[in-house]
């Protein structure tokens, strides 16, 4: 660890606050104490530069994460990716693929308290249930037989391969591939439509030459992050042709804002600084700061040009009542004219 010294006493960094507390979290998450030594001297490891990885990834836990329940995801997420890098254990990747029988066999999974199991389900359930509504839409309003998509801010492939499953050829644009590349080998000797699936390294607002236009541009959770949504879109329309449909999915703007309110008006009665929490519940950067409302965003796209343009709120508990306030998220989708 990073260990500064002054006279003879010892300066402990943030980092090292940020481990100590990791392993209070992960003691109350996990029951195998070696699994949680393991991850966290893996971790350690990579913030002192002794093996490769990115830094930072403990700096901060709860400021870049929002809130508590973030952070235990998150360390969560930390764990099996120790598994992944050491033992090329992929379950927890093919949880969020929606392959659960995987991760229920891991060894990472087997050593998380039983109620923790339970939670980790569920969460990842809802994650690939919201990404499996997305391409059902889009199914209904393209025929993906030898179609072609450019799946922007892909991650690890959710939506680019139940596209691919469908017969779309896909090509995924992220800014780092290394683990989808790495889990595509390994689904390629499972799933054949895997190899409709293609990774390229790239930036939303500054995509590669494709000699191609593509049927259809998606954008999974993307849009939230993108301050100059100007730039994006004319990024988008480079490889767009005529007829081409866009469909984005993204935070339900007004819902998170209420959040927002009613966890300040909390935090004030309770004496609590109320301004902790932002609109990105993730700390002043790398989080949601550029969430839009389904309105604004349909706004942008028809001053763009864009035609046939409808937004979809999410369907979860409470949006009947009022989707526009209750809905997680919405899908919208546009047909470039």
């Amino acid at each position: 660890m990073h260990i500064l010294m002054q006279g003879d006493e010892r300066m402990i960094t943030e980092v090292e606050k940020d481990i100590a507390f990791a392993r209070k979290t992960l003691e109350g998450l996990f029951r195998e104490k070696a699994c949680i030594d393991r991850t966290l001297e893996r971790m350690t490891k990579i913030e002192a530069g002794a093996i490769p990885g990115d830094k930072g990834r403990l700096s901060g836990l709860v400021q870049k994460c929002g809130n508590i329940e973030a952070a235990r995801e998150f360390l969560i997420f930390l764990v099996f990716e120790t598994y992944f890098e050491e033992d090329k254990d992929m379950s927890y990747f093919m949880g969020l693929l929606g392959h659960f029988e995987f991760l229920k066999e891991s060894e990472a999974f087997s050593s998380l308290l039983p109620e923790n199991q339970k939670k980790l389900l569920n969460l990842l359930g809802v994650q690939f249930d919201r990404v499996r509504s997305i391409s059902e839409l889009i199914c209904k309003y393209i025929e993906p037989g030898g179609k072609t998509c450019l799946d922007i801010g892909c991650g690890i492939g959710q939506l680019s391969y139940l596209l691919a499953e469908k017969g779309m050829n896909v090509i995924g644009i992220d800014r780092n591939i290394r683990e989808s590349t790495r889990i595509k080998e390994f689904l390629m000797q499972k799933y054949e439509y895997a190899m409709r699936v293609e990774f390229n390294e790239g930036n939303a607002l500054g995509l590669p030459n494709f000699e191609r236009k593509f049927d259809l541009i998606t954008l999974a959770d993307v849009v939230e992050h993108i301050d100059d949504k100007e730039k994006l879109f004319g990024e988008i329309e480079k490889v767009a042709d005529t007829g081409s449909m866009i469909f984005m999915h993204t935070d339900n703007f007004n819902k998170t804002r209420l959040s927002l309110v009613v966890k300040r008006m909390l935090d004030a009665l309770r004496l609590r600084n109320p301004l902790r929490y932002n609109i990105a519940w993730s700390g002043k950067s790398g989080g949601h700061t550029a969430l839009v409302s389904a309105k604004d965003l349909s706004e942008i796209l028809k001053r763009r040009k864009w035609v046939e343009v409808e937004y979809f709120y999410d369907k979860n508990p409470g949006s009947l009542l009022c989707p526009s306030l209750f809905s997680n998220g919405y899908i919208l989708k546009g047909k470039r004219g």
